[in-house]
């Protein structure tokens, strides 16, 4: 019990009784008992909407370490095979003009199924992480030109634990669960690997910072203050993240979550913030 947690909060013995009972009743959906289970613990996004993918996440947790059952999936598997490949994902014609000659460029946020299966298509087939899973709050982009896409960008929810930008922003254990949903990670990043234009890779990670905040307001009512992300140290220097502004604070490392035994079994990644507000660290660990 003592590993469980929602959203970074430990469940308790009492929200458990209260999950299994719930659980317990006859004749109901999964997505039935997730809901029911949000409503009754006041499991909310900022927008009010649920936390709904939390809570099954939870739930299927739950069931495999034999503390409730759940009743049979509607759907065979949960799992998706990876995206189909299409023509639109293919190379297309090298991009080598510097970034001041492309002309306007356009950020297109993904909420229609077509840019959702291009995003998931580009980021399987050319992001050396693959696509994974982006859970609870995200905000993805294609960007482009007149002349096709360059790159796409997806954020989500920040770290829970990190201790580089833990004492850079110098909060408590209290202010990071109260104010964690103001920091956004940036999960992926991609140039796709046609495009080679100068300096691009460093001037998009500045729109981004432009853009995100409103974005992600207009989606979840609340304006991100800080942007974090990591970058393999082994694959690449950070070099358009230090170009574009962003703050080294050091290496995570390589255990990741559910390591127990520090095995190191990931690969050490530099960490990088860039603060949304000149006083970001104030209003993070404020009172």
């Amino acid at each position: 019990m003592s590993e469980l947690t929602v959203r970074g909060r430990p469940l308790s013995a009492e929200q458990l009784a209260l999950i299994r009972a719930i659980a317990s009743q006859a004749g109901q959906t999964r997505y039935a008992i997730s809901r029911a289970v949000c409503a009754r613990l006041g499991w909310v996004q900022p927008n009010g909407r649920p936390w709904d993918m939390a809570c099954r996440y939870l739930l299927l947790r739950l069931e495999r370490q034999g503390l409730l059952t759940l009743p049979p999936a509607r759907i065979a598997s949960l799992r998706r095979g990876p995206p189909p490949l299409s023509a639109a994902g293919e190379p297309q014609a090298p991009v080598r003009a510097p970034v001041g000659q492309l002309g306007p460029l356009h950020f297109a946020q993904v909420e229609g199924r077509p840019l959702a299966r291009l995003w998931n298509e580009y980021i399987h087939r050319y992001h050396y992480l693959g696509l994974g899973t982006l859970v609870g709050p995200q905000v993805r982009y294609l960007i482009g030109y007149a002349g096709g896409w360059l790159a796409a960008m997806g954020f989500g929810g920040a770290a829970w634990q990190l201790a580089p930008r833990d004492r850079w922003i110098g909060w408590s254990p209290m202010q990071r669960q109260a104010r964690l949903p103001l920091v956004v990670n940036q999960a992926r990043y991609l140039i796709l690997p046609w495009v080679h234009s100068p300096n691009l890779a460093s001037h998009l990670l500045a729109l981004a910072a432009r853009r995100l905040p409103h974005d992600w307001e207009q989606k979840y009512h609340r304006r991100p203050l800080l942007l974090e992300t990591f970058v393999e140290a082994r694959r690449y220097p950070g070099t358009c993240y230090r170009a574009a502004n962003w703050l080294h604070l050091g290496s995570s490392q390589g255990r990741g979550k559910l390591d127990r035994d520090h095995s190191q079994a990931l690969p050490v990644k530099d960490i990088f913030v860039y603060p949304l507000h000149r006083q970001a660290r104030e209003r993070l660990r404020a009172e």
